[in-house]
């Protein structure tokens, strides 16, 4: 998120604050745009920063992250979905909600909120699929890369069943297009605002 200044009533006075900042601050993380090694860096980073901020009891201050993204590179989306299974289950409640696009890393995002968490906007769409691969080079490599592709699928496979309702794993098979009314009886999101 490109860095914007607002005006925010201080102490008798006006301030002039970061916008990011004071999102943080009310526990709010934006992930926009494509999900990369470098984003994802700064969106653990929020969210071990907002964990070690919040006192007392954890379910009464959740976490939101609101997602507008055409998702991105699979180990950096598996690295972002870590520590969000990690705060869910020191008891932190993350809440996720796509504002426009959940696509591919993105979705799988939103579906790894915690349950009766996890919402779309009315006009949204998000879409699943399996993981792309782009396998290049020697016949060897190109066999290990694919390996190491059908090891990933599997696994990411495997977690967007064990975060949803039902077995999406046909409906991965191509880009899956879904309103947020499919999404939510499919169980990928709980409920529509």
């Amino acid at each position: 998120m490109e860095s914007r200044q607002i005006v925010k009533r201080g102490n008798e006075r006006m301030i002039t604050v970061d916008l990011e900042s004071e999102l943080l601050q009310n526990r709010i993380i934006f992930i926009t745009g494509v999900i990369d090694e470098e984003s994802v860096s700064t969106y653990q980073a929020e969210l071990i920063y907002l964990a070690n901020i919040i006192v007392g009891d954890k379910s009464k201050f959740p976490i939101r992250i609101y997602i507008n993204s055409p998702g991105g590179e699979l180990y950096s989306t598996f690295g972002l979905y870590d520590i969000i299974q990690k705060l869910i289950k020191q008891g932190y409640i993350i809440q996720t909600e796509v504002i426009g696009l959940a696509a591919s890393a993105a979705a799988f995002i939103l579906l790894s909120g915690s349950k009766g968490y996890r919402f779309s906007t009315p006009h949204s769409r998000i879409m699943i699929h399996q993981p792309s691969s782009e396998t290049c080079g020697t016949v060897t490599d190109m066999k290990i890369d694919l390996e190491e592709s059908l090891a990933n699928k599997k696994q990411w496979t495997e977690l967007i069943n064990k975060h949803s309702e039902h077995d999406l794993t046909e409906l991965m098979e191509r880009d899956k297009w879904l309103s947020p009314e499919e999404a939510k009886d499919l169980g990928i999101i709980d409920g529509i605002k």
